[in-house]
């Protein structure tokens, strides 16, 4: 579990004793090695694109918070996926829907006709498979904005910060709007890094 994470308020409980197990070899910051070893299969490369993206949105459009973490709410997050790609529905599922129920049966590699994946079912999977967190939105995680019945939280999970690593995803999104990336992000991710190394070597 990133150290990092453990000292944010609100993760939840069940990942203080979770255990990942790691690809250690070493990665550029651009994501050489995930590319290759994603892109043999056409659904795991979809799976990966998409994680990539959502954490892309999550960190450069959601609202950072004093623990360093970000956030943003469901209904933004499907907003701008939809801009990406408008065959992703513009806002989430309804509860009690038909399309909230499919959203739990996600199968990989069933939509191998389309690069669009099934957006509600592969969200609630990533979460499943830790990728992300997501939690019901309150006054307290979320106060900036006026809140709605049912409104969801997304963040990054601790499977994104092992495999995939802020300052990557800072570089992809940089990638992506042909733009340097931005050093104050940069700068946040190596003080997180710095702390860490500081408190550990004070143990």
């Amino acid at each position: 579990f990133p150290k990092y994470m453990e000292q944010m308020k609100g993760i939840p409980a069940k990942y203080k004793d979770r255990y990942f197990v790691s690809n250690s070899v070493g990665d550029t910051v651009q994501g050489s090695h995930s590319r290759a070893i994603h892109s043999v299969h056409h659904s795991s490369a979809i799976e990966r694109g998409f994680i990539l993206l959502v954490n892309g949105l999550i960190f450069c459009k959601g609202e950072s918070k004093a623990n360093s973490s970000r956030k943003i709410l469901e209904r933004d997050l499907y907003r701008l996926l939809n801009r990406v790609d408008d065959a992703i529905p513009e806002a989430p599922p309804s509860q009690g829907t038909q399309r909230a129920a499919k959203s739990h049966q996600y199968r990989p590699g069933t939509q191998s006709d389309t690069l669009t994946p099934n957006a509600d079912a592969l969200l609630e999977q990533c979460v499943h498979w830790d990728y992300f967190i997501k939690e019901k939105a309150t006054e307290e995680n979320f106060p900036s904005q006026t809140l709605e019945e049912g409104d969801m939280v997304y963040s990054m999970g601790p499977r994104s910060a092992i495999e995939i690593g802020r300052e990557q995803i800072i570089y992809f999104c940089a990638n992506i709007l042909g733009e340097e990336p931005d050093p104050s992000m940069l700068r946040e991710v190596q003080e997180d890094i710095e702390e860490v190394e500081e408190q550990t070597a004070s143990m």
